[in-house]
């Protein structure tokens, strides 16, 4: 999916509303939104990664729980629409448990959302200072990438200009 990256932001910002509203079909809908969750989730670990490469070695953080983190949201969300649309109709009796541990599943999910959020975001923002930026310098991007459909009109063109700058400081080394 690093194609993404590379891909106009009128596409992108299209795909997503084009997700978002064949999403709301009752038939097809429950796949469309995972797809589109799955292609969200995707760009976003495209932009982290391909940001954080281009870091030099002795600025970059570790990224081990943000790429677990971004295997994570998609399983997760595949697994619980399993659950509650399959197995728990066969359980005749619900009880406080599976009421506390979907509240707990859902606090560490938002919770992984906003950490991949941050970390796509601050890695974005380090590659356009070309220092690793503190969390709080990062904001803009965050917010522009927690709401989505809007923040892809900063964000690519933020990225591609990012990599149009690798891509031809690369060039002139050689």
């Amino acid at each position: 999916m690093k194609f993404l990256l590379y891909v106009k932001p009128w596409i992108l910002f299209l795909i997503f509303i084009i997700g978002i509203i064949l999403g709301s079909d009752n038939s097809y809908g429950l796949f469309i939104c995972f797809a589109c969750w799955i292609i969200l989730t995707g760009w976003i670990y495209h932009i982290g990664n391909t940001m954080h490469n281009l870091m030099p070695v002795n600025l970059k953080p570790d990224i081990k729980y943000f790429k677990f983190s971004c295997i994570l949201i998609p399983s997760s969300i595949m697994l619980c629409n399993i659950y509650y649309l399959y197995i728990a109709q066969l359980i005749p009796q619900k009880n406080i448990i599976e009421l506390a541990g979907s509240i707990a599943i859902l606090i560490y999910m938002i919770w992984t959302w906003i950490y991949i959020i941050m970390f796509a975001a601050r890695m974005l923002e380090s590659a356009i200072e070309g220092q690793l930026v503190n969390r709080s310098d990062a904001l803009k991007g965050c917010f522009c990438l927690l709401f989505f459909p809007i923040g892809v009109w900063y964000i690519q063109p933020a990225v591609q200009r990012v990599l149009n700058k690798y891509n031809s400081t690369n060039e002139t080394n050689y």
